[in-house]
């Protein structure tokens, strides 16, 4: 079954991985490898206590004396040893940026790195894996091998509250592969994992080495022609995210737009270019749904991208 991974990147190179304390953090599960042995008779306790608390162990009995003449007195029971503590994160709440106006950006005079749209919304792009690089030009473009989890996206710097638009519209056109489809995820902060590095993410993963499982973003597949297309995605054409599964979009890290891949499958080309992101005005009459009408794209508008760094919040990659 193909399926593409949740990854996250900034500047062409900002990887959303989390390090090893914080990924045990998350998870709830990890606990205190320092702690001791316990007693003889003591235990030691697995708690779960906020931040600078830790629990005792039980305290042994001490022996009794000992009786008769020259008797020696028992020797006291050594103390347990402090339990381990399983520290949870804080999730961090969305800023709430409200677009003053419905385009995003058509990556003109972009640098490759930063884009600045007409409204009061900015941000960046990435791709991934590494080493890849993206195309230059007044667009978003992917043109690599597929032979791994792999994609594009674009981040916001800051968190997006676009829930007075009803969705994201942009221009689409090339060749994704054998499917002639991928899949686009909007990156929102409620089912992004905690990530304290960027002070983003809402989502506790069940387990920090699988963060797919229980924390990932709503996404919708899309139909990719040759020549240039305008989709128009509703908020309400997403679906699958976990926890939440759907979205109004009142908290958009980033969007993004991912490859079908699997373990095992082989490598195949992929050319795709995006362009003229824009939100979808809640007035708007024209297309509605998933997909669109193709021709022209529509002027302004760019979704954004997949999770951004200390701006927006890293995002992630998804299946």
């Amino acid at each position: 079954m193909s399926k593409n991974r949740f990854q996250v990147r900034r500047q062409l190179a900002f990887l959303v991985a989390v390090g090893a304390g914080i990924g045990a953090a998350c998870g709830g599960t990890k606990t205190d490898p320092a702690a001791g042995t316990a007693g003889s008779t003591g235990t030691s306790g697995w708690t779960y206590l906020p931040p600078g608390n830790d629990a005792a162990g039980t305290t042994n009995t001490a022996g009794s004396g000992g009786t008769g003449m020259g008797g020696s007195a028992g020797a006291a029971g050594s103390g347990g040893s402090g339990g381990s503590v399983v520290v949870t994160p804080a999730p961090f709440a969305c800023s709430k940026i409200q677009p003053s106006a419905p385009g995003i950006t058509s990556f003109d005079a972009f640098t490759q790195d930063r884009w600045k749209g007409p409204s009061n919304v900015e941000g960046g792009v990435y791709i991934y894996p590494d080493p890849f690089v993206l195309k230059p030009g007044d667009f978003l473009r992917y043109a690599d091998p597929v032979a791994t989890y792999s994609g594009i996206g674009v981040w916001f710097a800051g968190c997006i509250d676009a829930s007075k638009m009803k969705g994201v519209r942009f221009s689409m056109s090339g060749d994704p592969g054998m499917t002639k489809s991928l899949q686009f995820y909007l990156i929102v902060n409620r089912n992004r994992d905690i990530d304290e590095s960027n002070l983003v993410g809402a989502c506790v993963p069940d387990d920090p080495a699988n963060i797919w499982a229980s924390c990932r973003p709503p996404g919708v597949r899309l139909t990719v022609t040759s020549e240039p297309t305008t989709q128009s995605v509703l908020w309400t054409d997403f679906a699958g995210g976990i926890p939440t599964s759907t979205t109004d979009g009142s908290d958009i890290l980033a969007l993004q737009w991912s490859f079908d891949w699997s373990e095992g499958d082989p490598s195949y080309p992929a050319d795709v270019t995006i362009d003229d992101l824009a939100f979808i005005p809640a007035d708007d009459s024209g297309m509605g749904g998933v997909g669109g009408e193709g021709g022209a794209p529509s002027a302004g508008g760019a979704p954004s991208e997949g999770g951004a760094p200390s701006e927006g919040g890293a995002a992630g990659a998804v299946p």
